[in-house]
């Protein structure tokens, strides 16, 4: 299941989202349970392709009263704090793994997992940050977000000469044969 799609401009604002279903909760539903969280990036150790791989575990912190999400149903959240979060752990992670690469370390953050879901992403040459929150289950899809970016993104948005040169939170992406295509290429990912 593919739950949500992410672009970040150079700036870090989020100039694009789209929502397919509703995300996982993130609340009291499993406040009592540890949380397993990987981190993806790909980079190598005296060979031409590799993965790294690194697991953390964060166990419920005490006296924090828990949110009880009938009261405060997911639909609620502000779009704007989802966008801020997701930046910032792109932003985090792939500092991270960069540092850890080295100097070829420039593309080496490719995905995230939690027990909840895993958040994939794909920066393009122009700095464009662009992320998939999916189940957990999915394989890699790097490839897709690629894909959205070379016969979506370029062919209707660069492309487009009636189209804004620049993008911000307050003018985002609004073109109907961008929304369909990626609307069409998700749904046949699924």
């Amino acid at each position: 299941m593919i739950y949500s799609f992410w672009i970040f401009d150079r700036h870090s604002e989020c100039i694009y989202s789209k929502e397919w279903s509703e995300q996982p909760t993130y609340g009291a539903a499993n406040t009592h349970h540890s949380h397993n969280a990987s981190i993806s990036s790909n980079h190598s150790f005296g060979s031409n392709q590799g993965s790294v791989s690194s697991s953390r575990r964060a166990s419920r912190i005490e006296g924090i009263p828990s949110v009880n999400t009938s009261i405060h149903p997911v639909a609620k959240r502000n779009r704007e704090d989802d966008a801020k979060l997701i930046f910032g752990a792109v932003f985090s992670l792939r500092n991270m793994a960069t540092k850890w690469a080295g100097e070829n370390g420039s593309d080496s953050f490719v995905s995230f997992k939690t027990n909840k879901y895993k958040l994939h992403y794909f920066e393009t040459p122009t700095n464009l940050k662009m992320v998939l929150l999916t189940d957990p289950s999915r394989p890699s899809l790097r490839d897709a977000l690629h894909d959205i970016y070379v016969n979506l993104f370029v062919e209707y948005v660069i492309k487009n000469a009636l189209s804004p040169q620049e993008f911000s939170a307050a003018n985002p992406i609004d073109n109907d044969l961008f929304n369909n295509g990626v609307d069409t290429y998700i749904k046949g990912l699924a």
